[in-house]
């Protein structure tokens, strides 16, 4: 089962978090609905989920991305895959 960590984020802008974003150098893939989004812009997401490698790289976006850990209700979920192949 996949595991989720949650943070927020008070930048209300999803654009501008999300070019916040893109200059990191980690790995990373965007799912759900904000991966669907950068594709067509239909629906504007209200949180975004982040697949990373491990918690490690969780934290590192987290403190890079200035994100508060919080335990639940996060608007930025990191997962991370239980199957390597993701």
């Amino acid at each position: 089962m996949n595991k989720f960590l949650e943070y927020y984020t008070f930048e209300r802008e999803i654009d501008k978090f999300l070019r916040e974003l893109s200059k990191l150098k980690n790995h990373y893939a965007l799912t759900a609905l904000v991966g669907a989004y950068l594709i067509a812009p239909h629906v504007r997401p209200v949180d975004v989920h982040i697949y990373v490698s491990n918690e490690k790289d969780a934290e590192t976006f987290a403190e890079q991305l200035r994100l508060q850990p919080i335990p639940r209700g996060g608007n930025v979920k990191f997962v991370i895959p239980y199957d390597e192949g993701v």
